[in-house]
C-alpha cells in the first residue's frame, strides 16, 4: 500500500515579525469582519506569516477587532454589520467576548455633543485595550504594505493607529484624497473594509494610512522611524 506523500513546508519571511522560517497565508483583513462571505469575483487579502503570528492569540485579536466594530452605533446600520452583530452577541452570552465582558464590567452612558455643542444624546461607551488595536492595526498596515509593494517594513519603524471622530472624517477624507500620492480607496465586500495610503517619495517606508470599516468608523495609521521629524522632510 503506498503511502501518501507528505505536504512540504513552504519555508518564507513573515510579513509581520520579519522571521524566515516555515510559513502559512493568513487574511490581512479577518474573514470574522466580513461574515466570511465575500462578493462574487473578490479575493481575500493574505500575507506570509509564520505560525507564531498566525497564531490563537490573533485569532483572539481578530474576534476583538469585530466586537468593537459592530457596537459602533455608526457602523450597524450595515448589514454585513448587522449580521456580526449577532456573531458578538452569541459570544457575549458563552462569555467568550472580551469587549463584552469589558462593557458589562466598565461601560457607562454618556452625552454626546457636536464641536458646536449641540447635545446629540446619550451614548453607551466602554474601554478599549489600545495596546491591543496598536498591536492589530500594525499588523493590518504591514500586510497591507506587502500586498501593495511585495516588500517588508523593517522592523524598527513605529505605528500610530488613531481613532478618527466622525465630525472630522469628510474633511480628513477630503484632504487626504486630494493629496499628490494618493493610493486609493481601495475596498473588499461593499464597504466592509477599505483603505487609501500615501507613501513618501524619500522613504517609501514612511507613509500614511486611513482605514475604514462597515462605512463609518475610521482609523488613521502612520508609519515612520524612530525620532521621526517631519519638518525634516523637504
Amino acid at each position: 500500500m503506498s503511502k501518501k506523500k507528505s505536504k512540504a513546508k513552504k519555508i518564507g519571511k513573515c510579513v509581520y515579525c520579519g522571521l524566515t522560517t516555515e510559513i502559512t497565508e493568513d487574511h490581512v483583513i479577518p474573514g470574522t469582519l466580513f461574515n466570511w462571505k465575500l462578493p462574487q469575483g473578490q479575493q481575500w487579502i493574505k500575507a506570509p506569516a509564520c505560525k507564531s503570528c498566525n497564531s490563537n492569540l490573533k485569532s483572539k485579536d481578530d474576534e476583538y477587532l469585530r466586537d468593537m466594530l459592530v457596537c459602533e452605533f455608526k457602523a450597524i446600520q450595515h448589514p454585513t454589520a448587522k449580521d456580526c452583530f449577532q456573531k458578538m452577541l452569541s459570544s457575549a452570552r458563552r462569555n467568550t467576548s472580551v469587549i463584552a465582558r469589558d462593557a458589562f464590567k466598565r461601560g457607562q452612558s454618556v452625552n454626546l455633543y457636536t464641536p458646536n455643542g449641540l447635545f446629540l444624546g446619550e451614548h453607551f461607551s466602554y474601554p478599549v485595550n489600545r495596546e491591543r488595536i496598536q498591536r492589530i492595526f500594525t499588523r493590518i498596515v504591514k500586510g497591507l504594505f506587502y500586498r501593495n509593494l511585495q516588500k517588508y517594513i523593517p522592523p524598527q519603524y513605529e505605528f500610530q493607529a488613531v481613532y478618527l471622530d466622525s465630525e472630522d472624517i469628510n474633511l480628513i477624507f477630503h484632504i487626504f484624497h486630494n493629496t499628490p500620492g494618493c493610493n486609493g480607496p481601495f475596498g473588499m465586500g461593499d464597504g466592509v473594509f477599505n483603505y487609501s495610503f500615501i507613501l513618501l517619495e524619500e522613504d517609501v517606508n514612511i507613509s500614511y494610512w486611513l482605514i475604514w470599516f462597515y462605512n463609518s468608523v475610521c482609523f488613521s495609521v502612520r508609519v515612520v522611524p524612530p525620532n521621526f521629524d517631519l519638518k525634516a522632510v523637504s
